[in-house]
C-alpha cells in the first residue's frame, strides 16, 4: 500500500509542479514536462504493486517476476515518454500514449493469473475485482478523453477555460488512484485473512 500511495504522490507531485511552473521559461517547462511523464509511469507501475504482492504473497517466485516485469516495463513506458517530451510530433504523442497503455494492459495479466488460479470463488475478493475493473475503465476514458482531445476539438471555443479535456483527464486520474486506494486497502485485508497454505508433508 505504501508503495502505491508514494506512487501517486510523485505523479501527483511532478504534474503539479508542471502546471504551476511552466510559465516560468521554456527550459523549466521542458524539463518539468518530462518529469510528468516519468510520474505517470511510477503511477502506473505503482497502482500494480498492491495486488500482485498481496496476491502472490505466498508464491515468492510469482511475486517477484510480476513485479520486475511491471517494473521494467514501466521504466521502458518513462524513457518513451521523455523522448516524446524531447521529439514532439504526433507520431510520438501516439506511441506515448499506446506505450502508457500497453503498460497497464500488461499489469492486467497478473490480475487475471490471479482472478483465475487463486482468488476464483473468493467472495471477499469479488469487491476488489470490481474496484480493479473500475479503475482500469476510468483510466481507459481518461485516455481516450486525452488522446481525442475531447470536448474542445469538436466544440471549438466553448472549453477553453473549463471542462477541456485536459482537465477532464486529472479529474478521472484522480478519482482513479482514490478509488484504487480502497482497493489497496481490500487487497491488505484479504491477505490478513487468508494466510498461506501450509506445506504438504504427505509421504515424508
Amino acid at each position: 500500500i505504501v508503495v502505491f500511495l508514494l506512487s501517486a504522490c510523485v505523479c501527483l507531485m511532478t504534474s503539479a509542479l508542471y502546471h504551476l511552473f511552466n510559465c516560468h521559461s521554456r527550459a523549466l517547462n521542458d524539463a518539468l514536462l518530462l518529469l510528468d511523464y516519468v510520474g505517470i509511469s511510477v503511477l502506473i507501475a505503482g497502482s500494480f504493486f498492491p495486488p500482485i504482492y498481496y496476491g502472490f504473497f505466498c508464491t515468492p517466485t510469482l511475486l517477484w517476476f510480476y513485479l520486475g516485469a511491471v517494473s521494467m516495463i514501466s521504466v521502458s513506458s518513462a524513457v518513451v515518454g521523455v523522448y516524446s517530451g524531447l521529439n514532439p510530433s504526433v507520431f510520438w504523442r501516439w506511441a506515448r500514449v499506446l506505450c502508457y497503455s500497453a503498460n497497464a494492459c500488461f499489469g492486467m495479466l497478473p490480475c487475471g493469473h490471479l482472478g483465475a488460479h487463486w482468488m476464483a470463488g473468493q467472495q471477499s475478493w469479488g469487491p476488489a475485482i470490481a474496484y480493479i475493473t473500475a479503475m482500469l475503465s476510468i483510466y481507459g476514458v481518461g485516455t481516450c478523453i486525452y488522446t481525442f482531445q475531447f470536448p474542445e476539438k469538436y466544440f471549438p471555443g466553448r472549453f477553453d477555460y473549463f471542462l477541456s479535456s485536459h482537465q477532464l483527464w486529472h479529474i478521472l486520474v484522480f478519482s482513479a488512484a482514490f478509488l484504487h486506494y480502497f482497493c489497496a486497502i481490500g487487497h491488505y485485508e484479504w491477505r490478513a485473512h487468508h494466510a498461506c497454505p501450509a506445506p504438504s508433508v504427505v509421504g515424508h
